[in-house]
C-alpha cells in the first residue's frame, strides 16, 4: 500500500514543480522582495536568445533577461532591456556562437545582481 501511494504521489509532485516560477532569492535583510520571473530559451533558426517574464515585482526592481554567448575568439553577455514587469529578451547570439549560460539580472543594492539558471 505504501508503495502504491508514493508511486501516485511522485508525478503529481513534479507536475506540480513543472509550474513553479523561477523566483529570485532575495536577500535575507529584505525578504519582502520578491520577483516571480518565468524564463524560456527562445530561437531564431538556429541562433538563441533568453526571454523572461516578470509577473510579479514587490518592489518594483529594474529586472533584465541576459545570455551568455562563446564562439572560439570569446565570450561575451548579451542583456534584454530593463523592465519592473513584462517581458524582458535578449538579442540572439552571433551566428558562429552559441548561448553557454542564462538567467536574469536584478538591480538593488546599487548594482546589477545576477541570477544565473543555465
Amino acid at each position: 500500500m505504501r508503495k502504491k501511494l508514493m508511486g501516485a504521489l511522485v508525478p503529481a509532485v513534479l507536475a506540480a514543480a513543472a509550474i513553479v516560477p523561477l523566483t529570485a532569492g532575495t536577500a535575507a535583510a529584505d525578504p519582502a522582495c520578491a520577483e516571480d520571473v518565468y524564463g524560456k530559451k527562445v530561437y531564431s533558426g538556429s541562433q538563441e536568445g533568453y526571454q523572461i517574464d516578470v509577473t510579479l515585482n514587490r518592489c518594483n526592481r529594474p529586472t533584465r533577461a541576459m545570455a551568455k554567448c562563446a564562439a572560439l575568439g570569446g565570450s561575451g553577455v548579451n542583456y534584454g532591456p530593463s523592465v519592473v514587469r513584462g517581458t524582458s529578451r535578449t538579442d540572439f547570439c552571433a551566428r558562429g556562437s552559441e548561448m553557454v549560460d542564462y538567467g536574469w539580472q536584478v538591480y538593488y543594492g546599487g548594482k546589477w545582481n545576477n541570477r544565473w539558471m543555465g
